[in-house]
């Protein structure tokens, strides 16, 4: 009988040794059963890795929404981008200013417009002396540079240093009367302005604008092309630059340049229709396109910092602001505008000392 219970006391003290062995064996032992499942198991991981990687290989790359656009090209002014080939290009006499627009429709509206409507996007090209006037007339000081300006200029709320075109550029947003987008880039003495409407209600970043996609697009293919490089590098005997539409006056013994300065002083005093339509009223750029009311011909009455403005009609009127809100609020008919000033060689512009409005 003890010999019976001896038996059973060496079996069981033989399984309690020999199984937690061989399961400890099974997981190391390179021939047993669990080496193999792992074997497998990393096979099969390894095998799901390598058909994700082909499947992300073979994945399309994004279809580049610009490829079926058009490219517009100023040669003058060295730059292009593209835009989309149904929208519209409208770009001024000297090719410094361009206008995009989404539609023929757009663009007639805005010519006839009662309050402003501006383009999509806007390209205007300004040499130092412009830009630098421009800046002058809203900072009453001269600048020393884009910065200068983008950073004390209170119609901005900030800006921001951003890349265009690889060039180092300025980004702001206006925040006056509407949330307009403008990137200032300074390049070679000239300065290269973009602008469009920002979308944002408030509070918009200049480094992260709300844009239309497809005016994203248009910045984006935005850039500099080698003819740029030669802008200011054909002077004349005078030393004046004809790529930036400098010539020589003789009669003021100077270069200068015809839509900005008449080259013989003609003074003179016109007449125009009045009221005049706001849309024709560039706050930016200090002009005014008018009609004269002898022989309705069409003219361009340029404004300065040392323009004067006078009224005896209601509301009142002491800068370009004024004459804006002036016409914005017309109650007529019995006015009229006075400007004198000096005319311009071709009859087209009148540089003006003073506009008056005089009420009958």
């Amino acid at each position: 009988m003890k010999s019976k219970y001896f038996k059973f006391l060496i079996i069981a003290l033989a399984v309690a040794v020999i199984v937690p062995q061989v399961a400890l064996a099974s997981w190391w032992n390179p021939m047993s059963w669990g080496w193999l499942n792992r074997i497998f198991h990393f096979q099969q991981t390894e095998q799901k890795q390598e058909q994700i990687i082909k499947q992300d290989a073979k994945k399309e790359t994004p279809a580049d929404q610009t490829a079926s656009w058009k490219t517009y090209t100023n040669t003058k002014y060295g730059f292009e981008f593209k835009y989309p080939s149904t929208w519209i290009v409208d770009e001024n006499e000297t090719k410094s200013h361009v206008n995009i627009w989404s539609s023929e429709k757009e663009k007639q509206d805005a010519i006839n417009a009662i309050i402003p409507i501006y383009s999509e996007f806007t390209v205007n090209y300004q040499d130092t002396i412009s830009f630098n006037g421009f800046a002058k007339g809203l900072l009453g000081r001269d600048v020393s540079g884009v910065k200068d300006f983008v950073s004390s200029y209170e119609g901005f709320g900030s800006y921001a240093e951003i890349n265009i075109a690889g060039q180092k550029a300025y980004a702001v947003i206006s925040v006056a009367n509407r949330a307009v987008y403008t990137v200032y880039i300074e390049l070679n003495g000239e300065v290269y302005v973009l602008s469009t409407e920002d979308l944002s209600k408030g509070g918009s970043n200049p480094k992260n604008p709300r844009l239309d996609i497809n005016i994203k697009n248009i910045i984006s293919t935005f850039k500099f092309t080698n003819n740029q490089s030669v802008v200011g590098g054909d002077k004349d005997a005078h030393g004046c630059i004809g790529s930036a539409g400098y010539t020589w006056c003789e009669a003021k013994q100077k270069c200068l340049r015809s839509w900005e300065e008449p080259c013989s002083v003609i003074k003179t005093e016109i007449l125009i229709n009045a009221p005049v339509l706001l849309s024709n009223i560039d706050l930016v750029n200090k002009h005014i396109d008018a009609k004269t009311r002898s022989d309705n011909k069409a003219i361009r009455i340029v404004v300065s910092g040392s323009t004067k403005f006078t009224s005896t009609c209601r509301p009142q009127m002491s800068n370009l602001g004024g004459f804006y809100d002036l016409n914005k609020g017309w109650d007529g008919p019995g006015w009229f505008f006075h400007v004198n000033g000096v005319l311009s060689d071709d009859g087209t512009i009148i540089f003006a000392d003073e506009i008056s409005c005089i009420a009958q």
